[in-house]
């Protein structure tokens, strides 16, 4: 398994109401595909006009401290709440119309943004949005480390729906220092993101990663990733199936090809992307 340099976010206020944190995952040669861009955002009014996606995932994590809810609206008629703790995962495929907004504005939302790519087979399926309540995600628990299994699988357990291709989400908290392994399966890229306190990676190497701080991680086999976790520690960990394929990137689309890519424009200048209602 290869595993990153520890690095760090970047603080950047865009505009009022609207702090960003990146995950900048440029600079990693593509290992982490297909986890291709993290922001952690705390948000507090209407920041983007509706717009479109095709050819890959966005998703909305609310971490469970943030003080505020975001209104979903897509072409396909969601109108979703997405309360702190909820997962929404919007599967653009061939390509839909989007918007989230705080639902009390001034009120600050604070969660992360996830661009999850698509493999060539999976860009133009058809749109779909998943959404997990905190309250049903499964919660596993691992020492005194809980594990919350958003998408994917944790050691048997199963998230609450499935993705045509999988990607493993999990929010790992702990109030005690404890240790945990996680299996990375083969040919995944990925990463882990530390939210609060101290991250301890024991193998195959040694790293202390910090509040704001992440590592890529990239395997050919199975793998096995041990941690010692610190005494109220956070962190995520993401990964799923590493594509080697090339990645054309748009605007809001992320396709194969720069023709794929002027296609999916077209689309959405006909219309054939929906819109909000």
């Amino acid at each position: 398994m290869e595993i990153s340099e520890v690095k760090s976010t970047q603080q950047q206020a865009i505009r009022s109401g609207f702090l960003l944190r990146r995950v900048d995952l440029s600079g990693l040669n593509n290992m982490t595909n297909p986890i291709l861009n993290i922001d952690h955002f705390e948000m507090s009014q209407p920041t983007f006009p509706p717009h479109p996606h095709a050819g890959f995932s966005a998703v909305t994590y609310m971490l469970d401290r943030s003080p505020g809810s975001f209104q979903n609206r897509d072409s396909l008629g969601d109108k979703t709440l997405i309360h702190p703790g909820d997962l929404h995962w919007t599967m653009a495929g061939s390509g839909m119309m989007h918007e989230e907004v705080p639902t009390k504005n001034g009120v600050v939302c604070e969660g992360l943004q996830i661009f999850v790519n698509l493999s060539s087979k999976a860009k133009m399926v058809a749109p779909k949005a998943f959404h997990v309540s905190s309250t049903d995600a499964p919660r596993v628990k691992v020492n005194e480390a809980e594990i919350k299994v958003l998408s994917g699988n944790f050691n048997g357990v199963l998230a609450p729906f499935q993705l045509p291709e999988d990607v493993d989400f999990f929010d790992i908290k702990s109030k005690s220092d404890t240790s945990l392994s996680i299996l990375v399966k083969p040919n995944q890229g990925g990463l882990l993101y530390v939210l609060d306190g101290v991250l301890k990676l024991v193998g195959p190497k040694t790293l202390d990663i910090l509040k704001g701080q992440f590592v890529g991680l990239t395997t050919l086999a199975e793998a096995k990733l041990d941690l010692q976790i610190k005494k109220d520690c956070q962190f995520i960990y993401l990964a799923g199936q590493h594509s080697k394929e090339q990645l054309y990137h748009s605007g809001p689309f992320i396709l194969n090809s720069k023709d794929e890519a002027d296609l999916a424009i077209e689309r959405f200048k006909k219309g054939e992307m929906g819109r909000l209602v």
